[in-house]
């Protein structure tokens, strides 16, 4: 598909993100496989943007465009999909592509465009921002092989070390730290192992992931002979302080995810350095989770059921057909997303599944309903399973395997 003008050429509305275009960041993009070998060969990108707006956008399109033009005002549209909504934060999506060719150039770019549920049938669509992406074709004998791959470093372990934590929140970099503070509830002793992780962010906010992973409670030396003077004898005082720290480990394993404006996670930081650790901390982030009784709960997401086609069930195909199937499961409340895998039997190696030797035939990420279409090349066995992805990226129990076999019709 030819395009010469994708939508309204506007870089930045600011109308919409006062914040320029600096508040959408495209965190990480790759192919499905990787790298995706031959002209015209179907694939699937995974891509995540980060919003830095405390805006949601309801009818949002993704394009994605491979041109000779290096201000990717013209060339030819691969993909082009309305995915409906786009969140504060991190936001991952899954497009199918039908194919790079080396005729239609070397640059790619991604493009956002968006209009406002008013403007829905009355106004074309306004571009929020274009990205170039890594792009680069090769050769392989007489086979163009092209690769995308843009991917967020591997997080900085910080260990306890909160300094080095706080300069990767200057940048919002990917980093982990664990912190333990005591702090003294009139006597009460309570200690607090709280592990956080920066998952994302640009230049205004940062995704923070955080989970309380030990929280005990002791009584003073002075709340007890305060206990003993008011006439508590010693075995009540040790029930009472076991009920207390039974009470405090029923926070342990809550978690939650924070957008936070990075001066503000700083700030927060260094108090903790400080010493001035605190329960109303989190105030300064906009968090939901099972820490503050939202919807990220802590914890596996449950097995889901798998639905159709049965196990064993046999696909027949006419010759020079692809294999076309729909894959069916349960739905888990909870769940964000699903992601499916696809095995194949024969593809990497004869005689065996490619999972089975280390390898990943297929994954289809960010699938928003409890189905998905798709085509098996071949006349060989295939397998495939699911699992929920809930908040943050948190992914459920994967259901069993089960296996199918494709047949050329007449064969």
């Amino acid at each position: 598909m030819k395009a010469k003008y994708l939508c309204i050429w506007a870089l930045c509305i600011s109308t919409i993100f006062l914040g320029g275009c600096a508040t959408l960041l495209l965190q990480e993009i790759s192919t499905d496989p990787s790298p995706v070998v031959g002209d015209r060969t179907p694939f699937t990108i995974h891509l995540e943007i980060f919003n830095e707006t405390n805006q949601t956008f309801d009818d949002i399109q993704l394009r994605v465009l491979q041109t000779n033009d290096p201000t990717g005002k013209k060339g030819t549209v691969i993909k082009d999909e309305i995915v409906y909504v786009l969140k504060p934060g991190l936001n991952s999506y899954t497009l199918s592509g039908v194919g790079f060719d080396y005729s239609y150039g070397n640059n790619l770019f991604l493009i956002v465009c968006s209009r406002t549920p008013l403007e829905r049938y009355s106004k074309p669509l306004k571009e929020l921002r274009i990205f170039r992406i890594p792009f680069e074709r090769q050769r392989q004998g007489s086979t163009n092989v092209y690769i995308i791959e843009q991917r967020r470093s591997a997080p900085s372990e910080c260990g306890t070390n909160l300094d080095c934590f706080i300069d990767a929140a200057k940048k919002c970099a990917p980093a982990q730290v664990r912190h333990t503070a005591t702090f003294n509830l009139f006597g009460m002793l309570q200690t607090t192992t709280t592990f956080l992780e920066i998952r994302g962010g640009g230049e205004k906010k940062c995704l923070v992931y955080m989970k309380t992973e030990k929280n005990d409670i002791k009584f003073s030396d002075e709340l007890i002979q305060k206990m003993l003077a008011d006439g508590a004898t010693k075995r009540q005082i040790q029930q009472r302080e076991q009920e207390a720290d039974k009470q405090a480990g029923a926070a342990e394993g809550l978690d939650a995810i924070c957008n936070f404006n990075r001066k503000d996670l700083i700030s927060m930081v260094q108090r903790w350095k400080e010493g001035g650790f605190s329960t109303t901390d989190w105030e300064a982030g906009e968090c939901e989770g099972s820490m503050f009784g939202g919807r990220f709960e802590g914890g596996e997401l449950p097995a889901l059921q798998q639905l159709s086609p049965d196990n064993g069930a046999v696909f027949s195909h006419p010759p020079h057909h692809s294999c076309k199937m729909t894959l069916e499961w349960s739905a888990v409340p909870s769940a964000q997303s699903y992601t499916v895998e696809i095995d194949c039997f024969h593809c990497c190696k004869p005689n065996e599944w490619c999972t089975d030797v280390g390898q990943t035939w297929k994954v289809v990420r960010n699938i928003k309903r409890t189905s998905l279409t798709f085509n098996f090349l071949g006349a060989q066995p295939g397998r495939w399973r699911v699992w929920a992805v809930g908040e943050g990226g948190r992914e459920g129990t994967k259901s069993e395997w089960r296996e199918f076999q494709c047949t050329v019709r007449g064969r």
